[in-house]
């Protein structure tokens, strides 16, 4: 991810909580969360998923809570 240009932090659910939680149908599953805990995006990596997440990831990177 960092060599996609990556600038917020990657989380990997080792627990599996999050698969419950955002009931997880495959792997890899992509969520993007804003800073206000709205899913922007969830969907598989496959099919241009990781590029469009990627997009809405560094579109709000930069914004403030509530913005």
């Amino acid at each position: 991810m960092r060599s996609r240009g990556a600038q917020y932090p990657i989380r990997i659910d080792s627990k599996g909580g999050v698969v419950l939680d955002y009931r997880v149908a495959g792997y890899p599953t992509l969520v993007v969360i804003d800073k206000n805990g709205i899913i922007r995006f969830a969907g598989f990596a496959s099919g241009g998923g990781l590029e469009r997440a990627l997009a809405i990831a560094n579109e709000f990177a930069g914004e403030k809570p509530n913005e």
